[in-house]
């Protein structure tokens, strides 16, 4: 009985060991910013399947790490030009080492690094930024956002520069308290000082449809569990 009490916490350790290396990479207990080598692939690998089941699109901003588990979303900051990009890893790089990222081509064009094969870069966990939020509306209704779709006025989405497609994310109105959760669907805006641009009716919720601006926090919300069988993963390429 006490043999197998035993082995059983033995086990138990173990798996916090390994679950709990991956996901303390780069400085998630200390919340400080660690120095990682990223790389960059080309746009040749569009469209090809990653090993998380997904197609890879050059434009989004996603990443490979060779033990992070998928959608873990990192900050990646260039410390020459000041530069930062949001990613969220959804593929596997061969293991050179755990403070590696190959990043899409958009991340790399982002991020200023096109000219350069590897650069060092500012890497950390992404929970949550602050900023000002903004909301667009009428005049852009019915055009197409950066990932393609139809612009909806009405429906809950937004803008981000640095933020993948399709992320959901809180919003936070730190003013009154109310929040809204919104999909990642569009780039923008391009004004200085603001982080992210709301729909017309998720503005409305939160509470600044009138005063057009309000200071919010924006928090990194997880993917949806997909429905039905999951994608098998492939095997690892050489990037």
């Amino acid at each position: 009985m006490t043999d197998n009490f035993l082995k059983l916490h033995f086990w138990i350790a173990i798996c916090i060991l390994i679950c709990g290396s991956g996901l303390t990479a780069y400085g998630s207990s200390s919340g400080k910013p660690e120095v990682g080598l990223v790389k960059w692939q080309n746009k040749s690998y569009h469209g090809k399947r990653t090993a998380s089941g997904e197609r890879h699109n050059h434009r989004d901003f996603v990443a490979a790490h060779p033990t992070l588990p998928f959608d873990t979303y990192l900050r990646v900051e260039n410390p020459k030009n000041g530069k930062m990009a949001f990613v969220r890893v959804n593929d596997r790089c061969p293991k050179r080492s755990d403070r590696s990222l190959v990043v899409s081509w958009g991340t790399a064009r982002l991020l200023g690094i096109l000219q350069r094969g590897v650069a060092p870069m500012q890497i950390s966990n992404a929970k949550s930024h602050t900023g000002y939020a903004s909301w667009y509306g009428k005049q852009f209704h019915g055009r197409k956002t950066a990932n393609g779709e139809v612009y909806d006025m009405d429906a809950m989405t937004a803008a981000h520069k640095e933020l993948p497609f399709n992320t959901r994310v809180r919003v936070v109105n730190l003013r009154t308290g109310k929040s809204v959760v919104v999909r990642i669907n569009d780039r923008g805006p391009f004004i200085e000082g603001r982080i992210i641009d709301l729909s017309r009716r998720a503005a409305g919720k939160l509470g600044m449809f009138f005063s057009g601006t309000t200071k919010v926090r924006v928090e990194i919300l997880p993917p949806r569990k997909k429905v039905g069988s999951l994608a098998k993963a492939t095997k690892d390429v050489k990037r």
